[in-house]
């Protein structure tokens, strides 16, 4: 089971429409000094060892960083065994490559560390609020307000698309995080992506309580989990566009879906549904966050639905043709995405729409025998769940038979080996009998 977001806040409050994000550069791009891990660790400051009633903020976030967060393990973690046999077999020294560091530790310029930095701190504060420079001491004066720090660079985690675009770096990957079919190839552990999902399994260093509500907003987890699936859509497809999926004879095959080539020949998992336009036998671009967005707005706007189904069907088919084809489909796929982010990336999604969503995905979920499809659909169910129970939604009984089907649904999708599609099949039909 998914550990649970608590909220203390009433629905209406989950449910509020987004304020508008400020434009920020990606901390790793934006110019900043960063002072390093330390210049946070301050009994006064972030590193009390328990969280504090008298502040709005916890001031015990170094301290749950260093013991319960895996970011804080990331350099650590290039030291290891496994790390070593992934350098070797690439030519370089995994603590002392950028091809590692880079998602690995807050990798920026030498000329932008501070005194206290070190990349062995890992992935640290300022991986993910930008460098603290223009804002360290700025953001603890009296009056100081969110807006200001934003003004003076502290990078906007808070919203589902900032969060997200700062995420994806590493975990889809981008130009100056370079993650590619031969880093798997010599041993690195497959990426999975999901922004709600990622974000409730992170410790959590700060309390969703009306103070923050009033600083920040709060998201619903459906709000979360959708600027995510089209924030890692547009990032697929403007990469896909881009030289980094150029290779030689064969394009850069992380862009393409891992089981279309690695899983048991003894089990069934081709699905049409994963790869429209496309028959058996072929390799199949990872189209499956491509495919969420698709869910997404034949609930929201089914006019775009339509021209994404066909532009979906276009990259597919193109895939097969060429690289300057699939490219060309790629970049115009980017684009309509680009226009409905616009308009809807920053939402909020009204009851009868998480319903219709808990219906559709549930209903594809059901029949796909792919596991990333499941997994992906496992993670986007809770997220809608979550939503309409916090919102009153649910019975007691639906909510419980849901959770209970959700549960079971884990069972087949933590694990790519303890996937069944019966199973997760059989999971997915009682979660449906618990719908309206």
């Amino acid at each position: 089971m998914r550990p649970l977001q608590t909220l203390t806040l009433l629905s209406t409050l989950l449910c509020a429409a987004l304020p508008a994000a400020h434009a920020a550069k990606l901390p790793h791009m934006d110019g900043q000094i960063h002072e390093g891990v330390a210049t946070c660790a301050g009994a006064n400051c972030h590193g009390a060892n328990v969280a504090r009633a008298d502040s709005p903020v916890l001031q015990n976030e170094y301290y749950l960083w260093t013991r319960e967060d895996r970011h804080a393990q990331a350099y650590k973690s290039l030291l290891n065994e496994t790390s070593k046999r992934i350098g070797q077999r690439l030519g370089l020294v995994p603590q002392e490559s950028p091809r590692c560091l880079s998602c690995h530790s807050d990798y920026v310029p030498e000329a932008q560390r501070g005194r206290r930095f070190r990349l062995s701190d890992g992935v640290g504060c300022e991986a993910c609020h930008g460098g603290s420079g223009n804002w360290l001491e700025s953001h603890v004066e009296l009056g100081a307000t969110h807006a200001q720090n934003l003004e003076a660079g502290l990078y906007p985690v808070d919203q589902p698309l900032e969060r997200a675009a700062v995420c994806l770096n590493c975990h889809l990957g981008g130009p100056d995080h370079p993650i590619d079919h031969e880093i798997m190839g010599a041993g690195h552990p497959p990426l999975g992506f999901e922004l709600d999902t990622f974000t409730a399994i992170q410790p959590a260093h700060y309390a969703l309580d009306a103070d923050y509500a009033e600083r920040k907003g709060i998201p619903s987890s459906l709000q979360v989990w959708a600027a995510g699936q089209m924030a890692a859509s547009e990032r697929f497809l403007v990469e896909l566009a881009s030289k980094r999926a150029e290779d030689g004879l064969f394009p850069e095959l992380v862009f393409f879906d891992c089981y279309a080539c690695h899983h048991r020949l003894s089990a069934e998992r081709w699905d049409a549904d994963t790869a429209p336009g496309l028959g058996v036998g072929k390799v199949r671009l990872n189209g499956v966050n491509l495919l969420l967005v698709r869910e997404i707005l034949e609930v929201i706007d089914p006019a775009t639905a339509k021209q994404w189904s066909s532009s979906l069907r276009a990259l597919h088919q193109a895939s097969q043709l060429s690289l300057p084809r699939m490219q060309s489909a790629a970049r115009d796929g980017a684009t309509l995405l680009r226009a409905a982010i616009d308009r809807h990336g920053r939402r909020a999604y009204s009851n009868k729409e998480a319903w219709a969503l808990l219906d559709s995905l549930s209903r594809t979920a059901q029949r796909t025998p792919d596991f990333s499809l499941a997994e992906q659909s496992a993670m986007a169910l809770e997220a809608v769940f979550l939503t309409l129970d916090q919102a009153g939604q649910l019975s007691a009984s639906q909510s419980k038979r849901i959770r209970s089907a959700l549960d079971k649904s884990y069972d087949y999708t933590n694990a790519d080996k303890d996937y069944s599609v019966s199973g997760f099949s059989s999971a997915m039909s009682e979660l449906r009998k618990a719908l309206p």
